[in-house]
């Protein structure tokens, strides 16, 4: 048969298959005119790597296949690709876990925003980053599990609602089942802890991050002073999304802080991880 024949009955591309023939898994005969015919050995062949390549085995485990000596080999190799596959399983979870974690924030987080202020119970303990050099690598293991964050002083919180600016800091910031997960006990004594409880949340959006205007904290300030409630911690946030407008970056923060701590967990987060 012709590629065209052999590429409708394994359902592979011609040039997947030219590409094979080249790394010598395939043998066609070479006719006079140049073209190759292929016989059911180079169809069987074929099937056999679309079978390894469909359930994601590389190509170069795909030639250690082609040269094992002995079946003890094969099984050997088969036992390296279900670890390896083990290994990104566990990876899609975490990755689920945070999709799912992150779409919970920006639900809560909408919420917040079309009611300018709100009250909501933290998940857990927050610890937050602000000098990066400090410990780069406990940073750089853990940033798909981090979110940006920004710190107001409490003292500001608790302050007076005037026209005036104040700075701010960005940094990251997880949770700390997240480094339990990851069994990191010891922290640097830069790390800023927004400890469980509940906490006054609003969103707001910046374009510089390294100050804010008073001002602009107004809807949580307003509200614990109403309420006759003194910030206990200083803010943390999540980063919501960025938002290019002009070429000019918007970023969307919900910042909150805490006013009364708790040892209340959320079992739907936690328990999952």
């Amino acid at each position: 048969m012709h590629i065209h024949e052999l590429s409708k009955m394994a359902g592979v591309n011609a040039e997947t298959i030219r590409s094979y023939r080249m790394q010598g898994y395939l043998h066609p005969a070479k006719e006079d005119n140049g073209y190759y015919t292929y016989s059911i050995n180079d169809l069987v062949s074929l099937l056999w790597i679309r079978k390894l390549r469909g359930n994601f085995t590389s190509m170069d485990r795909i030639h250690e296949f082609f040269t094992l000596n002995d079946e003890e080999n094969m099984l050997e190799l088969l036992e390296q690709e279900r670890i390896r596959l083990d290994r990104q399983i566990s990876e899609i979870q975490s990755a689920r876990r945070f999709i799912d974690l992150e779409t919970r924030h920006i639900e809560e987080s909408r919420k917040h925003r079309n009611a300018g202020v709100g009250v909501m119970q933290s998940i857990d303990e927050k610890v937050d980053f602000y000098e990066f050099e400090t410990n780069p690598i406990l940073l750089q293991s853990l940033y798909n599990m981090m979110t940006p964050t920004l710190f107001i002083e409490k003292d500001i919180l608790n302050g007076p609602l005037e026209d005036r600016i104040v700075p701010i800091r960005a940094g990251v910031g997880t949770y700390r089942y997240v480094l339990n997960e990851h069994k990191i006990n010891e922290l640097d004594e830069q790390a800023v802890i927004v400890p469980n409880g509940l906490n006054v949340t609003q969103v707001i959006i910046l374009s510089d991050l390294t100050e804010i205007n008073v001002l602009d904290l107004a809807p949580m300030m307003t509200y614990a002073k109403v309420n006759h409630l003194t910030f206990l911690s200083d803010t943390t946030g999540y980063l919501m999304r960025i938002q290019l407008i002009d070429e000019q970056p918007y970023f969307h923060f919900r910042i909150r802080a805490c006013f009364e701590t708790n040892s209340l967990v959320d079992p739907t987060v936690l328990q999952s991880f």
